[in-house]
């Protein structure tokens, strides 16, 4: 089914028993089917083979923390600064919901109960913590390819600002 919402035409179907609900950016209600038509193709396609993607294996916060702190000495020659990221990275991970969950699931709700956990610790502590998450996870997004989107950086998106502060 494809429907309006606003002057953008949206579809929904569901495919293998999954509810599938997508934009398709389009204003013209025939470009709106073809795209519905293409989306269901590439499912299909993937679902018989013919596009088959191996699995990735995306790792959580805290088995991600070798990989990240190898770039860091790679990129970073002050013995400092590397020193830095990895007792902030170190922080990180005694949260423990946040060392146990895996990048693609590290999201704003995660991130704003971290901030909570730690009330009692400086604003620019904090700050430093949360810089050393969007550096590590614009790391994996970017540069390793394990996730698809960055949860730091859909939330400055959506604020409209440059920077994240508590």
């Amino acid at each position: 089914m494809i429907y309006r919402r606003g002057k953008i035409w949206w579809f929904n179907f569901v495919f293998n028993g999954k509810h599938i609900q997508r934009s398709t950016r389009q204003q013209n209600k025939q470009v709106a089917r073809d795209a519905k038509a293409a989306e269901r193709l590439r499912l299909v396609k993937g679902e018989l083979g013919i596009e088959r993607k191996a699995p990735q294996i995306v790792p959580t916060f805290e088995d991600f923390k070798q990989t990240f702190m190898q770039w860091v000495r790679s990129e970073k020659a002050n013995e400092r600064t590397q020193d830095f990221y990895e007792t902030c990275y170190d922080r990180l991970c005694e949260f423990r919901e946040l060392a146990k969950a895996k990048l693609n699931e590290v999201d704003e709700p995660l991130i704003e109960r971290f901030k909570l956990s730690i009330k009692k610790t400086s604003k620019t502590t904090v700050n430093r913590y949360l810089a050393t998450l969007r550096k590590a996870l614009r790391y994996a997004s970017r540069k390793q390819k394990l996730i698809d989107k960055n949860a730091i950086d859909r939330t400055l998106q959506q604020r409209g600002r440059g920077r994240e502060t508590v």
